[in-house]
């Protein structure tokens, strides 16, 4: 009798043991904690590197609270990514990683809201569409254009040379979308095709069909209404004929 209880004393002490080693085991792997604030500090940080070379500024509002963070093991670095290739805007969710000897070993993911403000043109006036652009039409002002539907123009861009595609209402902020170059030469307007390899000129007088660039190629009908003509802008009055 006295053996057995011996053998169930022993058996229990070894027990008791190996709970309070592997309780001592949990405890440290449960003692790394990374806090609401140094998360934040780390999506402010790399929210600020896509920012560091753009003409605009962020303000970030969180949407909810982050939660402690407990990860099981020593970390030795933590990382903030974002899954597409455009700058973060409007509600976005980043993915915090984790890494102990260069590999992932925990991820969170957290939702935000990045608000965006930039130097822009803002029109002053209902503008018609193909109509001329000058700054006298316009206000440069700090805006938020983080639901902007466009590519918004900065208040560096220049508007020479450049017409509206379209009506552009009242107090609407510009964006590249909404204008595009004066063209060369416009539809209806007369002009020279010529066609030189040397040997043989040629020129005859055509209408463009289509608004048009310098280099670019437009379509033009001859001036008697019969043959249609493709030509390479090189002034306002003069295209090279394309055989």
């Amino acid at each position: 009798m006295k053996r057995i209880f011996n053998k169930y004393s022993n058996l229990l002490a070894f027990c008791l043991t190996a709970l309070l080693i592997g309780s001592a085991v949990f405890a440290q792997t449960e003692s790394v904690i990374v806090g609401q604030h140094e998360i934040r500090q780390k999506i402010n940080a790399f929210l600020e590197s896509c920012y560091i070379n753009q003409p605009a500024r962020f303000e970030t509002e969180w949407i909810s609270d982050i939660p402690v963070w407990k990860i099981g093991q020593d970390i030795d670095s933590i990382a903030v990514h974002y899954g597409r290739n455009s700058l973060p805007r409007s509600q976005t969710i980043v993915r915090i990683e984790a890494y102990h000897n260069g590999r992932v070993i925990r991820r969170l993911s957290y939702s935000l809201r990045v608000r965006v403000f930039a130097q822009v043109f803002v029109s002053n006036e209902n503008i018609s569409s193909k109509t001329p652009l000058n700054p006298q039409q316009f206000t440069i002002a700090e805006e938020e254009i983080t639901t902007v539907s466009g590519d918004p123009l900065l208040a560096d861009a220049s508007l020479a040379n450049q017409q509206t595609r379209r009506f552009v209402r009242n107090g609407a902020i510009l964006t590249t979308e909404m204008i595009e170059a004066i063209p060369l030469v416009a539809r209806g307007d007369l002009i020279t095709l010529r066609y030189d390899t040397g040997a043989i000129q040629v020129e005859l007088q055509a209408r463009a069909q289509q608004d048009g660039g310098a280099g670019e190629e437009i379509w033009c009908m001859g001036a008697d209404g019969r043959k249609r003509y493709r030509a390479r802008i090189e002034s306002e009055t003069t295209a090279a004929l394309i055989p």
